[in-house]
C-alpha cells in the first residue's frame, strides 16, 4: 500500500536579531497534505540552542524537559500550532533553531519534515557619561561598552 500521509513543518522567529535578555518568539507550524489521510502520534521535536532559556509555550502538550510537543491525531489538510518564548541569554552570531515533525505512517515525502530558524543574539551595550547634570552649552563625553561573552 502507497503511503498517503505527508506531513510538514514550518519554524520561525518573531525577527532575526535579539538582544540579551530580549525574549525570542519562535513559531512551528505543522501541517498535514490535503491530499492524504490522517496522520497518528504526530510528534515534533524541538531541542532549544543553549543561547536561549524556555519562558513559556502556548500548549501544554509541549513539554520543554523533553523538548517534545505531542500533537496526537492530525486530519488531512489541517494545522497545529505552536508558539514558544525564550529569554536570549547568550550573544552569538548565529543561532539555530531545528524542529523535526514526525508520525506513526510512512510517508510519500520526508523532505519537508525538519525545519529551522536562524537568530542571532547581540550584547547590550552599557552607555556611560561624564556628567548626568551638564549645564547649558556644556560638553559632555559618552562612553560606550559593548562586551562580546559569546563564542563569537
Amino acid at each position: 500500500m502507497d503511503p498517503n500521509v505527508d506531513l510538514s513543518i514550518n519554524k520561525t522567529a518573531d525577527k532575526e536579531e535579539y538582544f540579551v535578555n530580549e525574549t525570542v518568539t519562535w513559531t512551528i507550524t505543522v501541517h498535514n497534505a490535503w491530499n492524504g489521510t490522517a496522520a497518528n502520534n504526530v510528534t515534533v521535536y524541538d531541542v532549544l540552542p543553549y543561547e536561549v532559556e524556555f519562558i513559556e509555550a502556548n500548549s501544554s502538550a509541549y513539554n520543554n524537559t523533553n523538548n517534545t510537543w505531542f500533537i496526537g491525531t492530525m486530519e488531512n489538510g489541517t494545522d497545529a500550532t505552536l508558539v514558544i518564548k525564550t529569554r536570549a541569554v547568550i550573544p552569538k552570531t548565529e543561532v539555530t533553531n531545528t524542529a523535526k515533525v514526525n508520525c506513526t505512517e510512512v510517508e510519500w515525502n520526508y523532505t519537508n519534515n525538519i525545519d529551522n530558524a536562524t537568530i542571532s543574539i547581540v550584547p547590550v551595550p552599557k552607555k556611560t557619561v561624564n556628567n548626568p547634570t551638564p549645564f547649558y552649552h556644556e560638553y559632555v563625553y559618552y562612553n560606550l561598552t559593548v562586551i562580546n561573552e559569546g563564542d563569537t
